[in-house]
């Protein structure tokens, strides 16, 4: 089979997913459908927009190459040590190579510089994340809320925090808050599927995941992912109806 054939696989079965998570008429079906190809206009790399000079940097608009970004800022530090806002968008280059110690640093001179911001105490409490330090994250990401509680990524990456602590109930909060400030935050839809699974909801899973793959079909996790919710749900729809099935309820040929 070939890449555009299997492309059209996944999109046929991802159509076929959602339907089944939504249940209902065809005209809800049509309408959440509809909804859905609005989610995907929304770049999975979302969140990148959020530092808005590593995207001036290029002149295609695309994401900036990390190492661009690191020289960049590296000189804008040289010649303004106090400017709290290049270390923080160094640290986000630093923090694109996974090299999360480097990023760390970085924001914490930002917030040392200026210690109100709570963009630097949500970059330092992602970076804390991806490190594995879920303690110190969650410290920072709640101070980052408390600063502004309207920023919708804290919410999430306070959410993956309390995914790797196995508190999906409050991971689920997060991420359901995240998506409140910004309906079309798809990360925030994919990390929530996969809380929803973890907590046993798997129709809710399935929605989600579904929702997520129409503005990345080639999400590999997330498809394989997809195909086992599918399979669990019929399993427990063909076990429920074996459970209802009653033999001295059909009519006696004879």
């Amino acid at each position: 089979m070939q890449a555009d054939d299997r492309f059209a696989l996944n999109s046929l079965r991802l159509v076929v997913a959602l339907s089944i998570a939504l249940g209902g008429g065809a005209a809800a079906y049509a309408a959440n459908f509809a909804n859905a190809l609005t989610v995907q206009e929304a770049s999975p790399s979302f969140e990148d927009r959020a530092s808005l000079h590593l995207v001036q940097m290029t002149t295609s608009g695309k994401r900036a190459d990390p190492d661009q970004v690191i020289a960049y800022y590296t000189e804008q530090i040289r010649q303004s040590p106090n400017n709290a806002e290049a270390y923080n968008l160094r640290g986000r280059g630093y923090s694109e190579k996974g090299n999360h110690d480097h990023a760390i640093a970085d924001f914490n001179m930002a917030i040392r510089l200026n210690p109100n911001h709570a963009i630097y105490y949500n970059n330092r409490g992602a970076s804390y994340v991806d490190k594995g330090a879920y303690d110190r994250a969650l410290r920072d990401l709640n101070k980052a809320i408390q600063l502004d509680p309207k920023y919708a990524f804290s919410y999430r990456h306070r959410g993956r925090a309390r995914m790797a602590k196995e508190d999906y109930k409050r991971a689920v909060a997060d991420f359901t808050k995240a998506i409140s400030l910004h309906s079309k935050y798809n990360l925030a839809i994919r990390d929530r599927g996969f809380a929803y699974e973890a907590l046993g909801e798997l129709t809710l899973a399935l929605k989600d995941l579904t929702v997520y793959a129409l503005s990345d079909p080639r999400d590999v996790e997330v498809n394989s992912m997809i195909e086992v919710l599918q399979d669990r749900l019929y399993d427990e729809t063909d076990a429920d109806n074996e459970e209802d099935f009653d033999p001295e309820d059909e009519d006696d040929p004879d």
